[in-house]
């Protein structure tokens, strides 16, 4: 155990880091686990926080993955959650129920920001293996707490596409190097079927971090 932490520890600390900052601004605002002052801005409470009650409806075997009748004379629910829904942590709106359901977004949102810092934070270890690791967790912070993603808590569907690219970006660039497509493979066909909205701006943006690698070779 001592030996996992030693070698994991800023791991660790590039998960944490992000999510006490955003403990801490949500506190500033009055915001915390089962307070008064919701979470839910926006979109997230006039549109998510209904699709994560009839989710978790669903998974209590309320309702059909497929179909639901809801909404007017009914529609499509698979359709609809590969966009709203389509969020790994999404299952966890199972373990609460509907009158505390704001404590849901705000642990998931919380969690976001974290594996954000994480994933950065391995990707940096990845591609820049001679960067100190205190300027790695600086970097990989800062990245989970830019301006964009704070400012889209309301759309918290759209934080995990920031859990995903950095990994996109490094199985790329495994694949250019070191032929290995698996990374690669995984994370980009994730993100497709999570979010194809950011799905095809991303597929444009691998494309020129394509042509600037092979560039850079001649």
């Amino acid at each position: 155990m001592k030996l996992f932490f030693k070698t994991y520890w800023t791991c660790f600390v590039s998960f944490i880091i992000p999510v006490i900052i955003m403990i801490g601004v949500y506190l500033s605002q009055g915001i915390y686990w089962n307070s008064d002052t919701s979470p839910l801005l926006g979109d997230g409470f006039h549109q998510y926080v209904i699709f994560d009650v009839a989710l978790r409806n669903i998974l209590h075997e309320n309702g059909s993955l497929f179909y639901t009748f809801t909404s007017g004379l009914g529609l499509n629910f698979y359709a609809l959650s590969s966009y709203y829904l389509g969020s790994f942590l999404s299952p966890l709106v199972y373990f609460f129920d509907l009158t505390n359901m704001p404590d849901a977004v705000y642990l998931t949102t919380l969690l976001k920001f974290g594996l954000i810092g994480l994933s950065t934070y391995f990707s940096l270890n990845k591609l820049f293996k001679s960067i100190p690791k205190p300027l790695k967790l600086a970097l990989s912070t800062s990245y989970a707490l830019m301006s964009f993603t704070v400012s889209q808590l309301e759309i918290k569907t759209w934080l995990d596409v920031f859990i995903l690219i950095p990994l996109i970006i490094t199985g790329l660039q495994l694949l250019i190097t070191e032929k290995k497509f698996l990374l690669y493979f995984t994370s980009l066909s994730i993100l497709f079927i999570q979010n194809y909205y950011f799905g095809y701006m991303t597929a444009l943006f691998l494309i020129f971090w394509y042509l600037c690698q092979i560039s850079w070779d001649f």
